[in-house]
């Protein structure tokens, strides 16, 4: 009845596949195991969590087993959760996610918020390097901006991204554009004029550093946008560099930041931009560099 290489098998309860499961990505190394395990369920058969506790005894249809060993398989290979689900959820919303895009983290909570609080009504806003979308759709989700200009270099990232937003009923305030921010930026001038706030949490890893990240990370997620230059500032001097180009003078930017960049940024911003703070993540990391445009 016991399958050697998994310790359960088809006829084995939901309240077993748990136990068995989580001790299993235990082993393998996964530091939440029954947090996993539990999303997997979830996912699987559609429900909350107390249905997996009411309904602990009840034994998963054939096709919705072969789902489980299947996430599971994937889980124990390091894969990251969010791709094996196909979602992650950032700021109470749902991200569709693949391998075009990172995964939201709950750190860049941070800037999203900074960003929603100084955000009035009938703002433009303008997301670099937006990937699955996750900063500049929850801006559009949670403030009166009049739109939201989304901007990636890669087409099948930004077809995510608009997914997305069509997901997070925001398709009208959104707009997505297919743009290499280490080109010229000042090509979104003539289409939108000048913006009143700027986010961006860019690719910020020291190029000699990605191979020292964690191997969900490193194996998995793309490295284009992982990938800050030599010493992780590439993207932000680009972008503070043309910052006129594309941000009214009294504008904002917002950067996410490594936990160890706030100073390096302050200083690339120190020329055009004043009332430069800091803020830190729920961890107590350094997590965003916010400014305004002198």
């Amino acid at each position: 009845m016991v399958e050697n290489n998994l310790n359960f098998d088809k006829n084995s309860t939901i309240g077993e596949l748990k136990f068995c499961a989580q001790k299993m990505l235990l082993q393998c190394g996964i530091e939440r195991p029954q947090t996993d395990v539990t999303a997997m369920l979830k996912h699987i058969l559609k429900c909350d969590e107390i249905y997996l506790v009411t309904h602990k005894n009840n034994i998963l249809p054939t096709e919705k087993f072969a789902q489980f060993k299947d996430f599971l398989e994937k889980r124990k290979n390091d894969v990251p959760l969010g791709y094996i689900l196909g979602e992650k959820e950032f700021m109470s919303l749902k991200f569709c996610v693949d391998e075009n895009t990172l995964i939201p983290r709950p750190d860049t909570e941070t800037v999203v918020e900074e960003v929603i609080a100084r955000t009035k009504t009938g703002d433009k806003i303008l997301d670099l390097c937006t990937g699955s979308g996750a900063i500049g759709i929850s801006c559009a989700k949670y403030t009166s901006a009049q739109c939201v200009v989304c901007v990636d270099k890669f087409e099948k990232t930004l077809a995510v991204a608009e997914k997305n937003a069509r997901i997070n009923g925001v398709s009208d305030v959104c707009e997505f554009i297919r743009l290499d921010v280490l080109e010229n930026l000042s090509d979104l001038k003539k289409a939108y004029g000048k913006f009143d706030i700027c986010v961006s949490n860019p690719p910020y890893i020291e190029t000699d550093e990605i191979e020292k990240l964690d191997k969900t990370v490193k194996n998995y997620e793309p490295k284009s946008a992982l990938d800050g230059g030599k010493d992780g500032h590439l993207f932000y001097r680009k972008i503070v560099a043309d910052a006129e180009f594309f941000l009214k003078k009294g504008g904002i930017l917002a950067f996410e930041i490594g936990f160890d960049q706030a100073d390096a940024v302050k200083s690339l911003m120190t020329e055009k931009f004043e009332n430069t703070v800091v803020k830190r993540d729920l961890g107590g990391n350094d997590r965003a560099v916010i400014g305004i445009l002198r």
